[in-house]
């Protein structure tokens, strides 16, 4: 299968999501991909979409490729195993990590907006993005949300590879994805229209939010 657009994956997605219609629920949004399709899914619940801000830390010698992530509660998760194979130096980690960390808050300073992680307490929460491949910024997401108690965490997107699949159902309530393939070299080749998200989109998602800082 492969979706035209995020607006396409998200209508199909919320398919799978459909018990948890006009539930107490909080749904998370990742930037900036899955934010459009949290959007469009949170509407179709009945629910407010959120913004926990992530980042990927980048490798040294390819800057697409994640060792790691950090949330917007300095919370971090790195693959150690991957930090070993390129025998990543302690000094590029510190420093890259520290960067990532700052350029989160000039987010967080640029949409206005800062989601209160202490809202997930006792509640389920369905963490949303536009694909999965290593999974490395969801499972930052994970050990952040942990941290505030919440009742169940549900991970929901429309194509996450198979080997991460398995992996995050290990740590978590529940997972949905629409499409798991054996083989993913990038989430862009299950969209037709796979554009950059721009900035003022996603000002412009915030601005309906409660969780602007005043």
């Amino acid at each position: 299968m492969i979706f035209q657009d995020r607006i396409d994956a998200g209508t199909k997605l919320y398919k799978l999501l459909v018990d948890f219609k006009n539930k107490d629920i909080e749904i998370i949004g990742i930037p900036r991909g899955g934010v459009i399709i949290a959007d469009i899914v949170s509407q179709m619940l009945g629910t407010e979409m959120n913004i926990v801000f992530t980042k990927k830390i980048p490798a040294p010698e390819n800057k697409e490729f994640a060792i790691g992530a950090i949330a917007q509660d300095r919370t971090l998760f790195l693959d150690n195993k991957i930090i070993d194979e390129l025998s990543v130096n302690e000094e590029y980690l510190s420093d890259t990590i520290e960067k990532t960390y700052e350029s989160i808050n000039l987010q967080i300073e640029e949409y206005n907006y800062c989601f209160d992680l202490n809202r997930v307490k006792n509640k389920t929460i369905i963490i949303i993005d536009d694909g999965i491949a290593t999974g490395a910024t969801v499972n930052a997401i994970i050990l952040s949300l942990k941290k505030y108690k919440p009742k169940k965490i549900i991970i929901a997107t429309p194509v996450c590879s198979q080997q991460t699949f398995n992996a995050l159902n290990k740590i978590v309530d529940k997972i949905f994805s629409i499409i798991t393939p054996l083989d993913m070299n990038s989430v862009g080749e299950y969209y037709i229209k796979f554009d950059q998200i721009d900035d003022n989109e996603i000002t412009e998602l915030v601005k309906k939010s409660s969780n602007l800082i005043s």
